[in-house]
């Protein structure tokens, strides 16, 4: 048992990180790949949104 007592302590930390960093991260990446909007199903589009936004004048322009 003694050998299992710093895993449960170090549990909680890893299931905040978990929550909290690597499922959004996770999660908005899916999301990119999707037309997602508020009150209508989500669609796959694949790599529009990535082709969209490379390819508008506005989105390259550095803002100082």
């Amino acid at each position: 048992m003694k050998n299992w007592t710093k895993y449960i302590f170090l549990l909680p930390g890893l299931i905040w990180i978990l929550a909290f960093t690597f499922f959004p991260l996770i999660y908005s990446f899916v999301l990119s790949f999707t037309n997602a909007r508020l009150g209508r199903p989500t669609e796959f589009i694949g790599l529009q949104n990535y082709l969209n936004i490379f390819s508008d004048k506005k989105a390259g322009e550095v803002a100082l």
